[in-house]
């Protein structure tokens, strides 16, 4: 009788040592996943993927032509669109993923767009 719940008690303890090596698989693997979904949720690289995209290189061009090939900000005459940058008139900072619409963006040059970093400037 007492080998028999010997037995017993050694097989329920392997299986809890097997058990909490599983669950430790399984929340590293979860930690994984979220990791990766942060990533893929994180703001500024939608906003990175969405301005190589057609859909935002064809923004760019309407967008240029829209302020006359000329930053919002100084009005300094573009050459190229190559000279430009599309700028959060509200921040990533400030609204996080809300920032990332159209309506949002203007076109500066590099030093405006520098300048002006996560700060608000309402004239644009």
């Amino acid at each position: 009788m007492t080998d028999d719940l010997s037995h017993e008690l050694n097989r329920l303890y392997q299986e809890q040592i097997l058990g909490a090596e599983k669950r430790e698989q399984v929340l590293e693997q979860t930690d994984a996943v979220l990791a990766k979904a942060r990533q893929l949720l994180n703001p500024r690289r939608q906003f990175m993927n969405w301005a190589r995209s057609e859909q935002g290189q064809a923004w760019k061009i309407d967008q240029f032509e829209r302020q006359g090939g000329q930053c919002a900000r100084c009005q300094k005459c573009f050459s190229s669109l190559q000279e430009v940058e599309i700028h959060h008139v509200r921040s990533l900072h400030d609204l996080g993923r809300q920032a990332n619409h159209p309506e949002n963006y203007r076109l500066l040059c590099t030093l405006c767009n520098r300048q002006l970093g996560t700060a608000f400037d309402a004239t644009l």
